[in-house]
């Protein structure tokens, strides 16, 4: 069981690259505005025990909706500690990419049936890597809840998995290497963003009426995730048409 100190917010992050005060705003509204529902969705089905069965499931099923979201800003919250300040977050050990890649779907098919999207899922048998399970397992689940959750109802999401053998590598890992492609037919991103969206605390609609939530760490956690791992992860995007991030890992 892991013990976390919250005495001290400050250190979670470099002052010098995120002011204090961007992370207090931003959790404002990300811990507040949940809790604030949650609360009242809570409070109603209380008041009202005998409330019709479509309205208790609808007060029932905006608790869980912020409950949800609440848990993914603490978990957000936490990787980041973790991967920033402490030297040994990543543990590495063989294991089969195309197993875990099929956890990290299963886990998102939920929410991808419930948003009507379609996930198409091309990848090798058997993908020989050393990785850590649990952290890269949390940097495709959040490149693919992303792709889902900034995708209308009734689009595709591709994943693909392919290995690497010969080409040019420049800045990528050695060869072999294994590329994962994840892509949308989503909002987009627009050019001007695409430079920090890896930026911890970053969203490309920072608005106090932005329609999607979040702390803008999703991304850096994956960038830092993938560097621990000696790989590689961009974005291309079009606005309006959709986004594809590619994750480009050494193979075992």
């Amino acid at each position: 069981m892991k013990i976390y100190d919250y005495q001290n917010m400050s250190e979670m992050m470099n002052p010098s690259e995120v002011p204090i005060e961007r992370l207090f705003s931003l959790l404002n509204h990300e811990l507040r505005t949940p809790i604030a529902s949650l609360q009242t969705a809570l409070d109603l089905l209380q008041m009202y025990q005998q409330c019709d069965r479509s309205e208790a499931q609808a007060l029932l099923n905006l608790a869980v909706d912020n409950a949800d979201r609440l848990t993914q800003t603490i978990e957000n919250i936490l990787d980041w500690y973790d991967l920033v300040h402490k030297a040994n977050a990543i543990f590495k050990q063989p294991l089969d990419g195309a197993a875990l890649i099929q956890r990290v779907v299963s886990k998102v098919q939920l929410i991808a049936t419930q948003q009507r999207i379609q996930i198409n899922l091309d990848i090798p048998n058997f993908i020989p890597l050393t990785a850590d399970d649990y952290y890269l397992s949390r940097a495709l689940s959040y490149l693919l809840h992303n792709a889902i959750k900034f995708s209308p109802s009734d689009r595709q999401v591709w994943l693909t998995a392919t290995i690497i053998q010969t080409g040019e590598t420049s800045d990528l890992p050695t060869l072999p290497y294994l590329l994962i492609t994840i892509k949308d037919e989503g909002v987009g991103i627009p050019e001007t963003s695409l430079p920090q969206i890896f930026q911890p605390f970053e969203q490309v609609d920072s608005s106090d009426t932005r329609r999607y939530g979040g702390l803008g760490l999703e991304l850096a956690i994956c960038d830092r995730i993938i560097q621990e791992h000696r790989g590689k992860i961009w974005a291309e995007s079009t606005l309006g048409e959709g986004s594809t991030f590619y994750v480009a890992l050494p193979l075992s």
